[in-house]
């Protein structure tokens, strides 16, 4: 069996097409002479506040193989995590319920898993607007043919990404692994163990889901709390990469650009000086959103030139970080104020 876990919170306008396409890829998948297996999509309703639950519902009175579980709110994680448990797949993928996807989104992954014995596969993506409009393919697909890729950890990291939702696991790397409790930055703190966990990992080229982007949705809404805890993540992966055996000048890379995100989107509000935070991750210790910023600007601060993997934005902040830091947060105000205004 392969089951398909959406968590669902306040998304009305966008759920019918989210589970209409669910339906379509897996009447595609049973059309599918050559396959036996059964797909469950199992979603939860996290304590929605508007009709996103009752839509849900319409989907398992009509479908068998819909499963829809109603709890109180407790976040992404806890709702993936319910999923998990409650699942019966072989084979475990996740939806957002403000995307949508191919008719092939189930058939392809779990042919290519079973065709090379695969314990993960990953699959690439097309952002769209929250219109439906695509507005950004991926930077750079690590494979440009039809083929099938077996490849290593370490371009699994680089060429899956951080996200959950475009990948195919088999059940068994979630044997010790769960999403961490109330983050909002779930994935960015597990998905990399999952792929080193994993000892047999297909890429394909094919475009799966459709990611819509929303800048009302829990992880892009550009508070305090998510921004720390996206350093927070950033820093655990840093360090459990660098533990199995990813390389630092990689790994490096990857927490320059979240630290540059922190101090770029965040006014700082550190209540002391942060000469005496310590750089260096210590998983015992329960940081605050202060350390968690002085973190960030240290990091920045010892940033060696300007990277060339940064965004033409992102360059030009940190030359002014490095030129006047009271100008760069002068013009990181105006910023924020012209976003929360529009």
């Amino acid at each position: 069996m392969i089951s398909i876990i959406a968590p669902v919170y306040n998304v009305q306008a966008y759920l019918h097409r989210c589970l209409r396409s669910l339906v379509g890829s897996v009447n595609h998948f049973h059309n599918c002479r050559d396959f036996d297996e059964e797909v469950e999509i199992i979603v939860i309703d996290d304590g929605s506040t508007d009709r996103s639950g009752a839509i849900a519902d319409l989907y398992a009175e009509q479908y068998e193989y819909f499963k829809v579980f109603h709890t109180d709110n407790h976040g992404l994680s806890a709702a993936r995590n319910f999923g998990i448990e409650r699942s019966k797949g072989d084979y475990i993928m996740f939806v957002d319920s403000d995307d949508w996807v191919s008719s092939s989104f189930v058939e392809v992954p779990y042919r290519t898993a079973i065709s090379v014995n695969a314990d993960m596969v990953i699959f690439q993506f097309i952002h769209v607007d929250k219109k439906g409009r695509v507005c950004r393919r991926p930077k750079a697909a690590c494979v440009n043919d039809d083929s099938v890729h077996i490849i290593d950890h370490v371009t699994a990291v680089d060429c899956g990404g951080a996200v959950a939702w475009n990948k195919l696991y088999s059940r068994a790397l979630f044997d010790s692994i769960r999403y961490p409790d109330g983050r909002v930055y779930e994935d960015v703190a597990t998905t990399h163990k999952l792929i080193y966990k994993a000892e047999r990992i297909a890429i394909i080229n094919d475009s799966l889901i459709y990611n819509a982007y929303r800048s009302d949705s829990i992880s892009h809404t550009n508070s305090y709390n998510n921004r720390i805890d996206a350093m927070l993540s950033s820093i655990q992966r840093y360090d459990d990469l660098l533990s199995a055996g990813y390389p630092e000048g990689k790994a490096l890379s990857f927490l320059q650009d979240a630290s540059l995100c922190c101090v770029v989107k965040l006014e700082p509000e550190v209540n002391n000086s942060c000469a005496a935070i310590s750089v260096s991750y210590d998983p015992d210790h329960n940081y605050s959103g202060d350390e968690l910023y002085c973190i960030a600007e240290k990091i920045v601060d010892e940033i060696q030139g300007i990277p060339k993997s940064l965004s033409m934005k992102m360059k030009c902040m940190l030359a002014v970080w490095k030129l006047n830091k009271p100008l760069f947060h002068a013009i990181c105000r105006v910023c924020r104020k012209k976003v929360t205004a529009q």
